[in-house]
């Protein structure tokens, strides 16, 4: 889905989703790239795919020249609009009639207008989860589970059921599996896409218009995945939920959700980078109840007395540790990373919010309810932390992330880890 918005010519023109628009295109890529050069809308319109002004449309596909390119193939799933290979720049520069692109998968700019998150359109109903990774045979016993945005489970990463294999433009960090001091090297790996836009929490419905209806279906997305888990590993003895950012907020509800189904193994939570989502009243009722119907979809144990105003992501924590006692908890984050929360900060304390400041208030609100929660938390505003030589490099206080995860999936409990000098650099060093 792409959100189109028509601009003066000679604006400035910013590459972010539109915050309103003047029509929606419902399309696949390829063949909004496929109509760019022409004028004829006549099979965009055949297939009831504008919505809006079509002439906002037609000024869009008739002004821009896609260059052929090596690079286009993407991959079957996208999140936030991002593929394995990037847009073509002339999706990035529009020229004559300045007109603003939306991201792929995007009815809104966000949760701030509608309380829909922004990858609420482009489920592929096809496609529970993009792949099982199996590792060494006598690893078999061994476990992760992926979900979220990046890695450890981005959208960019297809490991695909046939060929069972990391792409090549993720092979490093997380995904080398050949690094002896990898601490997943060797397991076997399930990675679960993420475009249903809430969390892997909802099973609702919502109406946009008359011809657009979002299926926030993430719960049934994820619950399939540990579906096959159980039936595919019924002996694991150790399994590893990993998820970052938009596949970190539920991964410990889904930690307490392996447990109910392997309840002989040992089962780890690593959530990354989404400490700082706040419990905020207005965002528990509006978002996780109204918007994505989680309150009402998850398990009594999940809630377990709590009203809706009252669920809020860091009970996530609390609630999961209630649940299952012997479910080793754990969250990573960059102190300042703007990207892990760009979402939410309408909900958050402070203007610009303290990040930080909000990672550690959550932190002790979950560790007041009696929960151990272990966390490692570094300086700087990055956001890749499994992408690339971070996984494997980073130190914080001496100590290396890759070596407090060894400690931590082997029953050896680490210390925190926290960063003394956590000022963020001028900019974010990635995106």
């Amino acid at each position: 889905m792409f959100g189109v918005r028509l601009t003066p010519a000679g604006a400035e023109v910013a590459h972010e989703p539109p915050g309103e628009l003047d029509a929606v295109l419902v399309t696949t890529t390829d063949a909004l790239l496929a109509a760019f050069g022409g004028d004829d809308l006549a099979g965009l319109v055949a297939t009831g795919a504008i919505i809006g002004d079509p002439e906002i449309v037609r000024l869009l596909v008739a002004n821009v020249r896609v260059p052929a390119s090596a690079n286009q193939s993407a991959t079957a799933t996208s999140h936030l609009g991002e593929t394995s290979g990037r847009p073509p720049e002339a999706l990035r520069k529009v020229t004559q009639h300045r007109v603003r692109l939306g991201s792929p998968c995007l009815v809104d700019a966000g949760v701030r207008r509608r309380p829909r998150s922004r990858a609420a359109i482009c489920r592929d109903p096809r496609v529970t989860f993009s792949g099982d990774h199996p590792g060494h045979p006598s690893a078999a016993r061994r476990k992760v589970e992926c979900g979220g945005s990046g890695p450890g489970c981005s959208q960019d990463d297809n490991w695909n059921e046939q060929s069972a294999e990391s792409p090549n433009h993720h092979q490093s960090g997380f995904f080398d599996l050949t690094r002896a001091d990898n601490p997943f090297a060797g397991y076997s790996i399930i990675y679960a896409s993420s475009c249903t836009g809430d969390a892997y929490l909802g099973n609702v419905a919502q109406k946009i218009s008359p011809t657009l209806t979002v299926q926030h279906r993430g719960l049934v997305d994820g619950t399939a995945v540990l579906d096959y888990l159980a039936a595919h590993y019924p002996n694991a003895t150790q399994v590893v939920v990993i998820g970052k950012t938009a596949g970190s907020i539920a991964a410990p509800l889904y930690g307490g959700l392996v447990t109910d189904r392997l309840p002989h193994a040992t089962v780890t939570v690593f959530g990354a980078q989404s400490g700082a989502w706040p419990n905020n009243p207005d965002f528990n009722a509006t978002v996780l109840d109204q918007a994505w119907g989680a309150y009402h979809a998850v398990p009594a144990w999940a809630i377990n007395g709590l009203t809706v105003r009252d669920w809020g992501i860091p009970q996530f924590w609390v609630q999961a540790a209630h649940h299952a006692p012997r479910l080793v908890l754990s969250r990573f984050d960059y102190a300042f990373d703007p990207h892990a929360a760009s979402e939410v900060t309408e909900w958050m304390p402070g203007h610009p919010p303290n990040l930080l400041a909000i990672i550690d208030a959550n932190e002790a609100e979950i560790e007041s309810a009696r929960v151990t929660l272990h966390s490692y938390t570094a300086p700087g505003a990055n956001h890749e932390i499994f992408e690339g030589g971070d996984f494997l490099d980073l130190k914080v206080n001496n100590a290396r992330l890759v070596d407090w995860l060894k400690q931590l999936v082997t029953g050896k409990p680490p210390s925190d880890v926290h960063c003394d000098q956590c000022d963020p650099p001028t900019a974010p060093t990635t995106k």
